[in-house]
């Protein structure tokens, strides 16, 4: 009975060893995260949004938005959403895909310009478009970062008169990205 006693206390204090070092693992990765202002532990990244800009996790299907400030009826926001690349696809070929489709979502679409990136020594690419919201005409910058197979998706919408400005700000917010997947 003894014997089996130590057996069993064993097993538990290896588990209970194990279950810590799993913690701690996952500790060290979220610190990787500390110093910026937004952070998702259930995504596994984090960023310095623009400052006073408001959060939203209410959007179906959106990780995260940010808005910010609202001129001539339409907020400058920025957009986060995640998702996995196909087994043997790129992000070359991803953003192809999402270029493709985007006539068959956007009203009055144009094409403006697409270009490698690399945001904080992860494979990036940029697509920027115009389109029609409604009445009001939209230029629309997205990045996706990729990073162990999956792709962090973010965003940046404005009307074409202040897109400029606030690129500048969205660029600030793209060099703070860290992921931990």
């Amino acid at each position: 009975m003894k014997k089996l006693y130590f057996i069993l206390f064993g097993v538990t204090l290896l588990l209970l060893t194990l279950s810590l070092a799993g913690c701690l693992e996952g500790d060290k990765k979220t610190d990787l995260l500390s110093g910026l202002s937004y952070k998702n532990n259930t995504y596994g990244f984090g960023f310095n949004p623009p400052e006073g800009w408001t959060t939203d996790t209410s959007i179906p299907g959106v990780i995260v938005s940010f808005i910010g400030p609202t001129i001539n009826n339409s907020a400058i926001n920025i957009v986060v959403t995640a998702g996995q690349l196909e087994p043997g696809e790129t992000l070359y070929s991803a953003c192809t895909q999402m270029i493709d489709s985007f006539p068959n979502i956007f009203t009055n679409y144009s094409f403006i310009s697409r270009q490698n990136l690399t945001i904080n020594n992860m494979s990036s690419h940029e697509i920027v478009i115009v389109h029609d919201q409604g009445i009001t005409t939209i230029k629309q910058r997205e990045v996706l970062i990729e990073k162990n197979g999956k792709a962090l998706v973010l965003t940046f919408t404005a009307i074409p008169d202040e897109f400029d400005t606030y690129n500048l700000v969205f660029g600030e917010s793209l060099n703070s990205v860290k992921i931990i997947w």
